[in-house]
């Protein structure tokens, strides 16, 4: 008996012995990528190239749309999204036709801290891509090794995820071109619904989608019965609503954000069916109008984009998009930075806080845009302010997107916003 638990000790040790080697096989002292510094630049980056697409895609004669990211486009976009993940660092370098990743997670084990570094040489392919190799610390896996294992991980991964099955037929082709990649997708409708419906079921609270079909509803009424206007004052439009959804008596917050929400998707042009998954024989109509504030078109998209983002994806977003927005107008067909559009950006973030603070405050707002006070009361004055500014000018009178005289002008938009009547009266209120 002695014998078999000096045996089962032994074999428990030796157990223990080669999974502590194989952990320090996997493990380093020192990352293989340094820290990323996670500038305000680099964040306008991701917001240009990833998030809004701009100057990225390419509409060919077969139909197919072409994205393209460069390497270090890809790399700004990764270190933007681990941010707020202590120890993770991800980085991409294109060495002739493939791509090395590289990946880098720090944690404290016994005092000490410890790296897990792993790197990946990847050759972009029609059919499907090619792992040349896999490094964990001092742990190598060949590529046939790396590819069976990455194969073993998708399929466990097509299980749980089937969309991506229509991603695959989405995708048309993917290549490297120095260090640029390029993306080729077919139009997939399947594909698009499946978006649509993800993306409602994430952003879409229980609830939410019946609310703003009602909504919906009620501004297909509102537009049909201004068929002689061809351009509408955002205030206008919003004042019916929000009598409307006042004298219902429903829940203020809630009906102000299916407002919100229902307002933007129009003003941005999304298709409120697929958002809302009507079927052929329920589907909107909604007439088309020019929505403008303070006698602008560009106002009124960035009031209400910036409104509905924020309810979305937050504030912190909603401005960071804005600013990437601003920063990308000084590219080269651009309109330029202009404070204005901060400024009606601002205005829609700080009205979509508001609007859904509290019960109170929100049946407040419907009461008081169902009296129709006009743009004023939600929208500061904007005049005086830079507009179309290159990114030379911006840099030469503002010092760039960090430098004080850029903070002043912030200052004084945010002093503007809290003198409009809407923040005085709910400060009263």
């Amino acid at each position: 008996m002695k014998w078999l638990i000096s045996k089962i000790l032994a074999g428990v040790f030796l157990l223990a012995v080669l999974a502590i080697g194989m952990v320090l096989l996997l493990v380093d002292t020192s990352p293989a990528i340094e820290g990323v510094d996670n500038s305000l630049q680099e964040d306008m980056v991701l917001a240009r190239s990833v998030v809004q697409l701009n100057n990225r895609t390419v509409e060919q004669d077969d139909g197919i749309t072409q994205l393209q990211f460069t390497t270090e486009e890809l790399q700004a976009a990764a270190a933007w999204l681990l941010r707020d993940v202590p120890g993770t660092r991800i980085s991409f370098t294109s060495e002739g036709d493939s791509v090395k990743l590289a990946f880098t997670y720090g944690f404290d084990l016994v005092g000490r801290e410890f790296f897990l570094n792993s790197e990946a040489t990847i050759i972009p392919d029609r059919q499907e891509p090619e792992i040349t190799g896999i490094q964990f610390g001092s742990l190598s896996l060949n590529g046939d090794l790396g590819n069976t294992l990455a194969g073993l991980i998708y399929e466990k991964a097509r299980d749980r995820v089937p969309e991506l099955a229509q991603i695959e037929e989405a995708v048309d082709y993917v290549n490297l071109q120095g260090n640029t990649l390029y993306i080729g997708l077919r139009r997939n409708e399947a594909f698009e619904q499946t978006l649509y419906e993800r993306g409602s079921e994430y952003y879409l609270q229980p609830g939410l989608r019946e609310r703003m079909l009602v909504q919906a509803g009620r501004l297909d009424q509102i537009l049909d019965s201004m068929q002689d206007r061809r351009t509408l004052p955002v205030a206008e439009l919003m004042a019916a609503m929000m009598k409307q959804a006042a004298d219902s008596g429903a829940d203020p917050v809630e009906e102000n954000r299916a407002i919100i929400l229902v307002l933007s998707s129009y003003m941005m042009r999304i298709d409120l069916n697929k958002v809302l998954g009507l079927a052929d024989d329920s589907r909107l109509t909604l007439r088309r109008i020019r929505l403008t504030a303070a006698n602008r078109l560009d106002y009124a998209q960035h009031f209400l984009g910036s409104a509905g983002l924020t309810l979305s994806a937050g504030n912190e977003m909603a401005q960071l998009l804005a600013l990437a927005k601003e920063i990308d107008d000084t590219s080269s067909g651009g309109s330029g930075f202009s404070f204005t559009d901060l400024g009606a950006d601002r205005a829609g973030s700080n009205f979509a806080e508001l609007a859904v603070a509290s019960s109170e405050q929100a049946l407040f707002i419907q009461q008081r845009l169902g009296q129709s006070p006009g743009e004023s009361w939600f929208l500061p004055d904007l005049n005086g302010l830079p507009e179309y500014m290159t990114d030379q000018e911006m840099q030469e009178r503002f010092g760039g997107v960090e430098g004080p005289q850029f903070n002043a002008v912030m200052e004084e938009l945010e002093a503007r916003l809290s003198r409009i009547p809407m923040t005085l009266e709910l400060q009263a209120f």
